[in-house]
C-alpha cells in the first residue's frame, strides 16, 4: 500500500540474486514525508563458493558466481568418474556431486628400455633401464619379483633399484647389476605382468627381451696343424689354425700368411669352419723339401669385438721333410779328368747328408778291362764327402769308371739317380830327388870311407 500508513511487507531478488539484508528490512511503511522507513532492498549474485580439484586430477579456470560453469579433468593415467562440469545454480548450491579421479588404465613400458632387445657387444657394467607410463608399484617390481635379469643358464643377476620420475607421469626403473656381467654371454630381461601401477592395475603386457655382453678378451690361437717346430712333414700338406672364439674373418684372413725361410709367402687358398674358429689353408703347389715354414699372424687379426690377437704378432714353424733325391755335385778326380795320380784316393762330394752304407754299396771302381779296386772308405762328420783310398796304386795309363748304382740313399732315404764318372791314371811326372832325405846329405864334406850311399826319389 503505497497511501501514508500503508506498509510493504514482502520483497524479492531476480534469479540468481538473494535479498543481502532481508534480515534489517522487515516491513517498510509509508511515511507523511512520502518516503519509506528502513533501508532499500539490496540483491546480490550468488557465490557458490570455489571448488577443491579432485584428487589426481584439476580444475579449469572458471568464476564461482551464478551461472558459471567449472570443468575437471584427471591427470594421466587417472580417468574421470562423475560429471565433467559442475555449475553454479541460482540457490547459491553447486550441481551435482565433484566427480573423481580414479586409475583404471593398464600401465605399459616403452619401448626405448636399453640394453635393447638383441643388442650385441653391450658393456658389462652397463644398467637395466625400463620406462613405464605411469608411477609404478615398486614393491612389485623388486621385492615382488616381477623383474629380473637372468642369464642363458637360467641364473639369476642380482643388484639394487633406483626410480625417477619423469614428464608426463612416467617413470624410469634403473637396475644397476651388483658386479659387472659375465662377457660373451647372453641375459634376459623380463618383466611380468605382476607389476602393478600405484592403483593396483597389471602391466598391460609383458617385456621379454635378450642381449649379449660384450667380449674384452683378445682371442687367442689354441692350437696349429703342423704344430709348432713338426718336421718330417710331406709337402703337401693342409694348415689349420684354431682359435678359441669366433674370429673376424676378414681381418683375420688378411692377417694369416705362411712364410718360407727365406722371407717368400706361400700362394694359397683360405677357408673358414666350425663357426669362423677354425682357419684352413691349402697352398696352390707342394712345398719346397727340407725347408722351414712359418704360419705367421699379424696384430691385425681379431675377433668380432675387434679385439685383437693375444700374443701377436703369433709365428709356428715346422720344416718339410727332404723328398729331393740326392745329387753328385762333384768329385777328384773330375770326369774325364787324365793324368790323374797312380796314388789318388778317390772324394766324391754330394749334394746332402747321406747313409753311408747304401751308399758304399752302390760304389763302384773299376778298370774299363773289367778290374774292380779295392779300397777304403772314410766319411767327413756331416756324411756329405766320401773319400776312397785304393789299397794299392793304380796301374799307369788305365783308364777307370767310376759309378754310383741304384740304392745310394741321403739321410732321408730318398735314392739317387745312378751316376758314371771316367778318369785316366797315368804317371808322366818325372822322379825328383828328395835331396834332403838322401844319405849323405848333400854337400857333406865329412863322409866316411866306405859309407853306404843312399838316393831317396819322390
Amino acid at each position: 500500500v503505497r497511501s501514508v500508513g500503508g506498509t510493504c511487507e514482502t520483497f524479492s531478488c531476480d534469479t540468481g540474486y538473494y535479498l543481502a539484508n532481508a534480515t534489517t528490512m522487515a516491513a517498510r511503511t509509508c511515511l507523511p514525508d512520502a518516503s519509506w522507513s528502513g533501508d532499500n532492498a539490496v540483491c546480490l549474485l550468488h557465490d557458490c563458493g570455489p571448488l577443491l580439484p579432485p584428487t589426481n586430477g584439476n580444475i579449469g579456470s572458471c568464476a564461482t558466481t551464478y551461472p558459471s560453469s567449472c570443468s575437471y579433468a584427471c591427470n594421466a593415467p587417472y580417468s574421470l568418474v562423475g560429471v565433467s562440469s559442475r555449475s553454479c545454480q541460482a540457490n547459491g548450491q553447486w550441481s551435482s556431486s565433484a566427480p573423481l579421479c580414479i586409475d583404471v588404465v593398464a600401465p605399459v613400458y616403452r619401448n626405448s628400455f636399453t640394453p635393447r632387445a638383441l643388442e650385441p657387444s653391450v658393456p658389462v657394467a652397463t644398467t637395466i633401464n625400463v620406462t613405464f607410463s605411469e608411477h609404478m608399484n615398486q614393491t612389485s617390481l623388486d621385492a615382488g619379483g616381477a623383474f629380473s635379469l637372468r642369464t642363458l643358464d637360467n641364473e639369476p643377476v642380482s643388484g639394487t633399484f633406483a626410480y625417477f620420475a619423469l614428464a608426463n607421469n612416467e617413470q624410469l626403473m634403473v637396475f644397476t647389476p651388483a658386479m659387472p656381467l659375465a662377457q660373451r654371454t647372453t641375459h634376459f630381461i623380463s618383466v611380468t605382468t605382476a607389476a602393478t601401477d600405484l592403483a593396483g592395475n597389471k602391466l598391460g603386457f609383458e617385456l621379454s627381451a635378450s642381449f649379449v655382453t660384450e667380449d674384452s678378451t683378445p682371442p687367442r690361437v689354441t692350437s696349429t696343424s703342423p704344430g709348432r717346430d713338426e718336421a718330417g712333414l710331406d709337402p703337401d700338406i693342409v694348415v689349420r689354425v684354431l682359435f678359441d672364439e669366433t674370429m673376424d674373418v676378414p681381418a683375420t684372413t688378411a692377417a694369416f700368411s705362411l712364410l718360407a725361410e727365406d722371407g717368400s709367402s706361400v700362394t694359397g687358398n683360405i677357408s673358414w669352419s666350425n663357426e669362423n674358429t677354425a682357419l684352413q689353408f691349402v697352398p696352390l703347389a707342394d712345398l719346397a723339401s727340407f725347408t722351414e715354414y712359418t704360419i705367421t699372424l699379424a696384430p691385425a687379426a681379431a675377433d668380432p669385438s675387434g679385439n685383437n690377437l693375444a700374443g701377436a704378432p703369433f709365428g709356428s714353424a715346422f720344416f718339410t721333410r727332404d723328398f729331393s733325391a740326392p745329387r753328385v755335385v762333384a768329385t777328384a778326380p773330375y770326369n774325364t779328368q787324365t793324368e790323374v795320380g797312380l796314388n789318388s784316393t778317390i772324394v766324391t762330394t754330394f749334394s746332402e747328408a747321406m747313409i753311408p752304407a747304401p751308399v758304399q754299396s752302390a760304389f763302384s771302381l773299376v778298370s774299363v778291362a773289367g778290374s774292380p779296386v779295392a779300397g777304403a772308405f772314410a766319411w767327413n762328420t756331416p756324411k756329405t764327402v766320401l773319400t776312397f783310398t785304393p789299397f794299392a796304386d793304380l796301374p799307369d795309363d788305365t783308364d777307370y769308371i767310376l759309378s754310383y748304382g741304384a740304392g745310394a740313399l741321403d739321410a732321408s732315404s730318398n735314392a739317387m739317380e745312378p751316376v758314371v764318372f771316367w778318369f785316366r791314371a797315368q804317371d808322366h811326372t818325372r822322379p825328383q830327388l828328395v835331396t834332403a832325405a838322401s844319405v849323405p846329405p848333400d854337400g857333406d864334406n865329412s863322409v866316411v870311407l866306405g859309407s853306404n850311399i843312399t838316393l831317396v826319389f819322390d
